[in-house]
Protein backbone atom coordinates (compact mmCIF):
# COMPACT_ATOMS: atom_id res chain seq x y z
CA UNK A 1 0.00 0.00 0.00
CA UNK A 2 2.91 2.06 0.79
CA UNK A 3 4.38 1.74 -2.66
CA UNK A 4 1.08 2.92 -4.24
CA UNK A 5 0.97 5.96 -2.07
CA UNK A 6 4.57 7.19 -2.97
CA UNK A 7 3.80 6.40 -6.66
CA UNK A 8 0.82 8.58 -6.39
CA UNK A 9 2.38 11.46 -4.49
CA UNK A 10 5.21 11.09 -7.62
CA UNK A 11 2.86 11.58 -10.33
CA UNK A 12 2.24 15.15 -11.66
CA UNK A 13 -1.50 16.39 -11.72
CA UNK A 14 -2.43 15.26 -15.41
CA UNK A 15 -1.16 11.72 -14.86
CA UNK A 16 -3.49 11.55 -11.99
CA UNK A 17 -6.64 12.81 -13.90
CA UNK A 18 -5.91 10.83 -16.94
CA UNK A 19 -5.72 7.44 -14.05
CA UNK A 20 -8.48 8.77 -12.35
CA UNK A 21 -10.82 8.79 -15.79
CA UNK A 22 -9.62 5.57 -16.94
CA UNK A 23 -10.24 3.86 -12.99
CA UNK A 24 -13.86 5.75 -13.78
CA UNK A 25 -14.56 4.68 -17.33
CA UNK A 26 -13.39 0.70 -16.06
CA UNK A 27 -15.70 1.13 -13.72
CA UNK A 28 -18.66 2.33 -15.27
CA UNK A 29 -18.46 -0.42 -17.70
CA UNK A 30 -18.24 -3.19 -15.53
CA UNK A 31 -21.13 -2.10 -13.55
CA UNK A 32 -23.12 -1.63 -16.87
CA UNK A 33 -22.30 -5.43 -17.58
CA UNK A 34 -23.12 -6.32 -13.98
CA UNK A 35 -26.10 -4.56 -13.82
CA UNK A 36 -27.38 -6.29 -17.24
CA UNK A 37 -26.84 -10.18 -15.98
CA UNK A 38 -28.42 -9.29 -13.08
CA UNK A 39 -31.33 -7.77 -14.50
CA UNK A 40 -31.32 -10.59 -17.00
CA UNK A 41 -31.05 -13.79 -14.10
CA UNK A 42 -33.85 -12.39 -12.00
CA UNK A 43 -36.14 -12.08 -16.11
CA UNK A 44 -35.03 -15.48 -16.54
CA UNK A 45 -36.27 -16.48 -12.78
CA UNK A 46 -39.54 -14.69 -13.01
CA UNK A 47 -40.23 -16.63 -16.93
CA UNK A 48 -39.63 -19.58 -15.63
CA UNK A 49 -42.19 -19.54 -13.13
CA UNK A 50 -44.52 -18.27 -15.71
CA UNK A 51 -43.70 -21.14 -17.65
CA UNK A 52 -44.29 -23.35 -14.81
CA UNK A 53 -47.26 -22.55 -14.24
CA UNK A 54 -48.77 -21.94 -18.06
CA UNK A 55 -47.40 -25.44 -18.65
CA UNK A 56 -49.95 -26.91 -15.36
CA UNK A 57 -52.38 -25.36 -17.17
CA UNK A 58 -51.17 -27.48 -20.79
CA UNK A 59 -49.51 -24.90 -22.37
CA UNK A 60 -46.47 -26.23 -23.93
CA UNK A 61 -43.06 -24.86 -25.22
CA UNK A 62 -43.54 -26.15 -29.19
CA UNK A 63 -39.86 -26.57 -29.86
CA UNK A 64 -36.60 -27.95 -28.31
CA UNK A 65 -34.47 -25.11 -26.84
CA UNK A 66 -31.99 -25.47 -28.81
CA UNK A 67 -34.57 -24.29 -31.56
CA UNK A 68 -34.66 -21.19 -28.92
CA UNK A 69 -31.50 -20.38 -28.62
CA UNK A 70 -30.62 -20.95 -32.90
CA UNK A 71 -33.98 -18.04 -32.91
CA UNK A 72 -32.26 -15.91 -30.91
CA UNK A 73 -29.08 -16.37 -32.53
CA UNK A 74 -31.63 -15.28 -35.32
CA UNK A 75 -32.74 -12.38 -34.01
CA UNK A 76 -29.43 -10.80 -33.10
CA UNK A 77 -27.81 -11.25 -36.36
CA UNK A 78 -31.02 -9.83 -38.10
CA UNK A 79 -30.57 -6.57 -35.71
CA UNK A 80 -26.56 -6.33 -34.82
CA UNK A 81 -25.07 -3.96 -36.92
CA UNK A 82 -26.12 -1.49 -39.48
CA UNK A 83 -28.95 -1.71 -40.68
CA UNK A 84 -31.58 -4.01 -38.97
CA UNK A 85 -33.58 -6.83 -41.14
CA UNK A 86 -36.76 -6.25 -40.57
CA UNK A 87 -38.58 -9.11 -42.29
CA UNK A 88 -36.35 -11.27 -40.53
CA UNK A 89 -37.32 -10.32 -37.25
CA UNK A 90 -40.70 -11.11 -37.99
CA UNK A 91 -39.93 -14.49 -39.35
CA UNK A 92 -38.70 -15.30 -35.92
CA UNK A 93 -41.46 -14.16 -34.01
CA UNK A 94 -44.02 -15.39 -36.38
CA UNK A 95 -42.69 -19.32 -35.62
CA UNK A 96 -43.51 -18.84 -31.79
CA UNK A 97 -47.07 -20.75 -31.36
CA UNK A 98 -47.45 -19.60 -27.45
CA UNK A 99 -46.73 -17.72 -24.50
CA UNK A 100 -44.27 -20.70 -23.45
CA UNK A 101 -42.64 -20.33 -26.71
CA UNK A 102 -42.18 -16.47 -26.14
CA UNK A 103 -40.67 -16.54 -22.66
CA UNK A 104 -38.31 -19.56 -23.52
CA UNK A 105 -36.52 -17.35 -26.71
CA UNK A 106 -36.21 -14.38 -24.43
CA UNK A 107 -34.61 -16.81 -21.53
CA UNK A 108 -32.54 -18.08 -24.64
CA UNK A 109 -31.65 -14.47 -25.93
CA UNK A 110 -30.56 -13.36 -22.55
CA UNK A 111 -28.19 -10.46 -22.31
CA UNK A 112 -26.46 -9.88 -25.54
CA UNK A 113 -23.60 -7.54 -26.87
CA UNK A 114 -24.09 -5.98 -29.86
CA UNK A 115 -21.01 -6.68 -32.30
CA UNK A 116 -19.71 -3.00 -32.62
CA UNK A 117 -19.94 -2.20 -29.28
CA UNK A 118 -17.34 0.56 -29.42
CA UNK A 119 -15.41 -1.00 -26.89
CA UNK A 120 -18.52 -1.50 -24.35
CA UNK A 121 -19.61 1.71 -24.83
CA UNK A 122 -23.23 0.33 -25.55
CA UNK A 123 -25.05 -1.01 -22.90
CA UNK A 124 -25.34 -5.17 -23.25
CA UNK A 125 -29.27 -5.50 -23.66
CA UNK A 126 -32.34 -7.93 -23.47
CA UNK A 127 -34.43 -8.62 -26.30
CA UNK A 128 -36.70 -6.00 -25.25
CA UNK A 129 -33.55 -3.65 -25.27
CA UNK A 130 -32.63 -5.11 -28.85
CA UNK A 131 -36.18 -4.81 -30.49
CA UNK A 132 -36.76 -0.78 -28.76
CA UNK A 133 -33.25 -0.04 -30.17
CA UNK A 134 -33.70 -1.60 -33.68
CA UNK A 135 -36.99 -1.06 -34.60
CA UNK A 136 -39.55 2.10 -35.16
CA UNK A 137 -42.89 2.58 -33.42
CA UNK A 138 -44.63 1.36 -36.13
CA UNK A 139 -42.82 -1.76 -36.60
CA UNK A 140 -42.86 -2.31 -32.95
CA UNK A 141 -47.07 -1.93 -32.99
CA UNK A 142 -47.07 -4.06 -35.94
CA UNK A 143 -45.10 -6.99 -33.90
CA UNK A 144 -46.80 -6.48 -30.81
CA UNK A 145 -50.27 -7.57 -33.58
CA UNK A 146 -48.21 -10.63 -34.78
CA UNK A 147 -47.44 -11.39 -30.97
CA UNK A 148 -51.37 -10.63 -30.39
CA UNK A 149 -52.16 -12.81 -32.89
CA UNK A 150 -50.64 -15.81 -31.62
CA UNK A 151 -52.17 -15.47 -27.84
CA UNK A 152 -48.68 -13.65 -26.32
CA UNK A 153 -49.36 -10.96 -23.90
CA UNK A 154 -46.11 -9.96 -24.17
CA UNK A 155 -46.04 -5.98 -25.71
CA UNK A 156 -42.53 -4.39 -26.96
Amino acid sequence: MKKIATFWGSLDSRSKLFILVIVLVVVWLLRNKIKGFVNAAGKSVQNQSEISKLKSSGIKQTYSDEKYKKLADYLQRSMDGAGTSTDDVFNAFEQLRNQVDYLKLEIAFGVRSAKDNLFGMIEDADLTGWIKGDLSESEIKNLNGVLKLRGISKKF
